[in-house]
């Protein structure tokens, strides 16, 4: 047990140390290291950092958390508070481990105040984007799913539609496909020859439509080419 101000150089202890209050000073550009040099934390320009096996891992740099990265990337417009970096395709996993039919989930929410506020008809809750970089940054989106409150919010009560936007060789990426919060497909291709609003490549194409009217013997249409020629 250390008592009062101890200071000193290099400092060895074996076995169990108690601070009882206080703190643990250790002067910038130093270290808590473990015996074998590969574990430790060091402290230096600002920034927390953990290695292990002689590797940094993990940084705390201001207000970012970085995980196998040493400075912070601004991504999508934003500088992320958590930023993960790797070579290989391995990067984040979630996993649920309970015997039953529960699933993991990924969770993405809107407010209008810290505090909870109700969100209104056209916010945008959130979306993944899909973000290469183009030779200068990696701020501009190949492709986007976005989903938005609809009209009707209220308590136990949030209707929402989601869009799926791709770029066309532009800054921003379009919306190509809405999905309705009554379930309507909205597909926004031009309808040009070169680009249908729907196209269904497969030796013989066709688009079948039922209309189950609430029975069993539904009927259906399909649609599909039955002649040569295209």
């Amino acid at each position: 047990t250390l008592t009062g101000a101890v200071s000193t150089g290099a400092l060895t202890v074996t076995g169990a140390t108690n601070v009882n209050s206080g703190h643990v000073n250790v002067d910038a550009g130093y270290s808590f290291q473990w015996d074998d040099s590969y574990e430790r934390i060091e402290q230096s320009d600002g920034n927390v950092e953990f290695f292990t096996n002689n590797g940094e891992k993990m940084r705390l740099s201001g207000s970012n958390l970085l995980i196998n990265a040493t400075a912070t990337r601004a991504i999508s417009g934003d500088n992320a508070l958590l930023q993960i970096e790797n070579s290989s395709s391995g990067l984040l996993s979630l996993l649920r481990t309970s015997n039953d039919n529960g699933a993991a989930w990924l969770a993405i929410a809107k407010s209008r105040s810290a505090a909870g506020a109700v969100c209104q008809a056209g916010d945008h809750i959130g979306g993944i984007a899909f973000t290469p970089h183009d030779g200068t940054d990696l701020n501009h989106h190949a492709a986007e799913i976005r989903a938005y409150v609809d009209t009707g919010i209220g308590a136990d009560d949030v209707p929402g539609y989601l869009t799926f936007n791709t770029n066309g060789g532009a800054s921003t990426a379009t919306e190509r496909l809405r999905i309705n919060s009554d379930g309507q497909a909205i597909f926004k291709g031009d309808g040009t020859a070169s680009q249908g609003s729907i196209g269904i490549e497969a030796g013989e194409p066709f688009i079948r439509l039922y209309d189950t009217n609430g029975t069993v013997n539904y009927r259906k249409w399909d649609i599909r080419n039955v002649g040569a020629g295209s």
